[in-house]
């Protein structure tokens, strides 16, 4: 039993009505409030008619009625406008810091949505509700996506929501460092980020007309223009011009031992990454702007498909040579950066800017998108449920990561049909 669980049965009035009574007068509850997940009461703006007589206020719930003095409510007043006290045990009389007397009343219900509760928290398997899924009606499990997916597209727009405060709502330079951190495709993802923080986006724009000097500051920024390689031309050109332009702008590189190269197929090298996002970079002025003029997804598609220079695509590192071949950023790959980053941007900027049509660009996008193939989406998959696109995998891994992992049971669409079930 726990606090969560009575809040729970208050808010969906899983409880035996008729058996409220405070001092021999029944309690009607006109209107339950609102579920306050931070500090304060747990219910705002509740309705209670006790006997003839109607009150306005809040809600308070805890397992013991001496728990309230156990919290300090009885010296806090924020807790004086509580009108209705929710116990599972009524062992004491409690008053606000004012000295009202609080009434408060033992909450009765169903022994089954206890017991429905407990088969979800206590089991071990891959997810709670992994026996119960299939007689959920295919409707609920509809729509808990529709709802995760969008949580999910929220949850992937703190960190733009952190860079736009850093660069003062500056959208350009916000997704640059995002699309950045993007092309580390996690192994790298902080030594990219950190790369691209290195080097303003006013001083990439000035340069974008030029891959060389792009190339130069960039390799020169990562730290990989540090070794004598007195045979390879391109390689002493870019060190030259490195030189002039760290000097010009003042720029400090990160540290060379941030990279990781290591069990990474040599498409992946991150020499071979920042070859591509300078591609990128140099074929946009505002890589931004283009991104809100892509009209659709083959426009993203299009639009990261840039390819890398000549050098690169005969060698993976400096100094070594290889045979030449295309390394054009590969579809599956441009995929992930619209997945993680383009998709949440397009959200972000819609809601920021009261844009409703960008929201639903995002959403569309991933809908567009062919669902994801990873370890959990084929768990979902073995279990019955199967993504039609990846708003639906972003959605399905969502759910397993913040719900199920964490046993939220209690605010899952299919939870709280399973808990509410009494037959």
């Amino acid at each position: 039993m726990t606090e969560e669980f009575l809040s729970f049965l208050w808010k969906y009035q899983l409880y035996s009505a008729e058996k409220l009574f405070v001092d021999g007068e029944r309690i009607e509850i006109v209107q339950p409030g609102e579920h306050n997940h931070h500090a304060g009461p747990d219910f705002f703006n509740s309705k209670i008619k006790i006997g003839n007589t109607i009150w306005a206020g809040n809600v308070e719930i805890h397992l013991k009625a001496s728990d309230w003095y156990r919290h300090g409510h009885d010296k806090n007043a924020a807790f004086d406008n509580v009108v209705l006290h929710i116990v599972f045990e009524n062992d004491q009389p409690i008053y606000t810091s004012k000295g009202r007397h609080v009434a408060t009343v033992k909450l009765e219900f169903d022994s089954k949505h206890l017991s429905n509760y407990d088969s979800l928290t206590i089991n071990k398997k891959w997810i709670p509700c992994v026996d119960y899924l299939p007689v959920i009606d295919p409707i609920i499990i509809t729509s808990m996506l529709s709802k995760m997916g969008i949580e999910r597209l929220e949850y992937r727009t703190d960190q733009i929501i952190d860079n736009l405060d850093k660069t003062i709502n500056d959208w350009d330079e916000s997704f640059y460092w995002q699309i950045a951190r993007s092309y580390g495709f996690h192994v790298n993802s902080q030594p990219f980020e950190a790369l691209a923080r290195s080097v303003p986006y006013h001083i990439v724009k000035k340069h974008s007309h030029n891959q060389t000097q792009l190339e130069a500051i960039f390799f020169g920024q990562a730290g990989f223009l540090l070794d004598d390689y007195s045979n390879d031309e391109y390689y002493n050109k870019l060190r030259k011009e490195y030189d002039f332009l760290k000097v010009k702008y003042n720029l400090q590189p990160v540290e060379t031992h941030i990279w990781k190269f290591m069990r990474l197929r040599p498409g992946n090298f991150p020499t071979i990454r920042i070859a591509q996002f300078i591609g990128l970079l140099s074929r946009n002025t505002s890589i931004f702007s283009s991104l809100l003029d892509a009209k659709d997804l083959e426009s993203l598609y299009i639009l990261l498909s840039a390819d890398v220079s000549e050098y690169w695509r005969s060698h993976y590192t400096f100094g070594n040579m290889s045979r030449s071949v295309t390394k054009t950023l590969g579809r599956d790959s441009a995929k992930i950066l619209i997945i993680n980053t383009i998709a949440p941007f397009y959200f972000i900027y819609g809601k920021k800017l009261g844009l409703v049509h960008f929201e639903d660009k995002a959403m569309q996008i991933l809908e567009d998108i062919e669902a994801e193939d990873n370890s959990i989406i084929k768990d979902w998959k073995q279990h019955g449920i199967k993504p039609k696109s990846a708003f639906d995998s972003q959605a399905l891994l969502h759910l397993k990561n913040e719900y199920c992992d964490k046993k939220r049971c209690l605010d899952c669409g299919i939870g709280i049909k399973i808990i509410s079930k009494v037959q």
